[in-house]
């Protein structure tokens, strides 16, 4: 089973997330500037969001300096959630072009229509340690647990997502997920401008990934029973040691 390896950082560095509203979607004008961000949404759009509401929510994806780390991830944890294809469109415009996530779903097709294709495949549970991010599309819940910037250009954010999966719902539990932002700058290296156009200055995400152990089911014995993620799968039964 293919593993994604995640970076030890040290406690003392690691700043949890201060809470600032319980829940909610985002709404308002399109262009209107991100809230602060939310520990908590619901698994579902709200019922009756209009189509200007869903275009502004779909033009807060767009890269934009004044975005904070904090903002890009809740911007997406909420596209993840909605999961419509425009959503996942979206959400990837916030994705380094040269980032670890892209690279690792590069095609000939390119990089979004692959990932897009690749984590809403169903049964999304299964072969799931070859894509862990199919785990977040239209989760139930997710929160912002905590942030570390080690430097100016640099930041990782945690999030505790609970997985929705139609078809396992025994199997279902909860799962951390790191998300791993650096700022664009236009002088990194040669043709550098050009490849990030409007991106330039503003924070892009290089990778998301899960932080294996900590992967947990609500209730181990059913999910026993029932098809399971290969993550969330219990153990066989070995008898009384």
């Amino acid at each position: 089973m293919a593993l994604i390896a995640v970076l030890a950082l040290p406690h003392a560095w690691f700043k949890p997330a201060v809470p600032i509203a319980v829940r909610g979607s985002r709404k308002g004008a399109a262009g209107a500037p991100l809230r602060a961000v939310s520990l908590c949404a619901e698994r579902s759009v709200e019922p009756g969001v209009s189509v200007s509401e869903a275009a502004a929510q779909v033009k807060a994806l767009l890269p934009r300096p004044e975005l904070e780390p904090l903002q890009v991830v809740e911007a997406q944890c909420a596209a993840f959630q909605r999961g419509g294809d425009d959503d996942i469109e979206a959400l990837f415009a916030l994705i380094a072009p040269d980032g670890q996530l892209c690279r690792a779903y590069r095609s000939s097709a390119g990089s979004m229509p692959a990932f897009r294709w690749t984590i809403r495949r169903e049964p999304r549970w299964t072969g799931i340690a070859g894509r862990p991010q199919a785990a977040l599309l239209k989760m139930r819940s997710w929160h912002i647990i905590g942030s570390l910037r080690p430097t100016l250009d640099e930041c990782y954010v945690h999030v505790r997502a609970s997985p929705f999966f139609p078809d396992a719902p025994d199997a279902e539990g909860e799962v951390v997920f790191k998300w791993h932002l650096a700022r664009q700058h236009a002088d990194a290296h040669p043709e550098a401008a050009e490849m990030l156009g409007e991106a330039a200055g503003c924070w892009l995400v290089h990778d998301i990934a899960p932080e294996h152990g900590s992967w947990t089911v609500h209730d181990p014995l059913d999910a026993g029973k029932a098809p399971a993620p290969d993550f969330f799968q219990a153990p066989p039964y070995s008898g009384p040691r």
